[in-house]
């Protein structure tokens, strides 16, 4: 009968004492990778980040966009009215 005692109290001893152990062990490697991400972080992010940010590189594109979309219009509306109406065209015949 004492056997069993002494299973169920090792066996509430070792998850205890694992449990401590792992919840320290996870803390601390959870920092330093924390700390080696933002590191990393930081060195690859100095070299390619765009100084005025990546909204205002965005927006300064489409707006060449939108200039150019506004200069292709005002070509086809000059074109379109060098064209003779179709009325015209009829009424000649």
């Amino acid at each position: 009968m004492s056997q069993p005692n002494r299973f169920a109290g090792g066996f509430l001893l070792g998850a205890v004492f694992g449990g401590i152990l792992g919840g320290v062990l996870g803390v601390a490697l959870s920092q330093r990778s924390a700390a080696a991400l933002n590191a990393g972080a930081e060195r690859d992010g100095d070299d390619d980040r765009d100084p005025e940010g990546p909204i205002d590189s965005t927006r300064r594109g489409l707006e060449d966009k939108i200039a150019q979309l506004s200069d292709a219009i005002d070509d086809v509306q000059q074109q379109l009215r060098n064209v003779q109406p179709l009325a015209d065209l009829q009424a000649d015949d």
